[in-house]
């Protein structure tokens, strides 16, 4: 489906990524940048959690395991995922082993599935 004025917010493109076997599908206008083989540069301490960190030009972008374990090496991939809420703008990873082509589906679509 081609994207034109006529269905513009009625379709969204979704990349989806796996990690440890589990898919995870990511609406594509919220991916700010994948990083092949990132490192981490630090650790950031919160709520009894250790999260690596990346340095990305003038950011320290979090590496957030997403079903809530702890990253002790780097991951293939880290998907920089870009958060807005009310005015506040932030930047944070998830780990990936793979990275599948993008697709585009219905929002109802994207809605009807829960949208993981």
């Amino acid at each position: 489906m081609a994207i034109s004025l006529d269905n513009m917010g009625q379709v969204i493109d979704i990349t989806p990524i796996s990690w440890n076997g589990v898919p995870l599908h990511i609406p594509k206008f919220q991916i700010y940048a994948i990083i092949p083989n990132p490192v981490f540069s630090g650790f950031h301490h919160k709520d009894g959690k250790q999260f690596p960190l990346m340095d990305v030009e003038t950011y320290q972008i979090p590496i957030v395991e997403p079903y809530g374990g702890s990253l002790d090496t780097p991951p293939k991939f880290a998907v920089i995922i870009s958060h807005y809420i009310e005015n506040e703008f932030s930047l944070y990873a998830y780990p990936a082993d793979n990275i599948e082509e993008t697709y585009r589906i219905s929002y109802s679509e994207w809605l009807a599935e829960g949208s993981e």
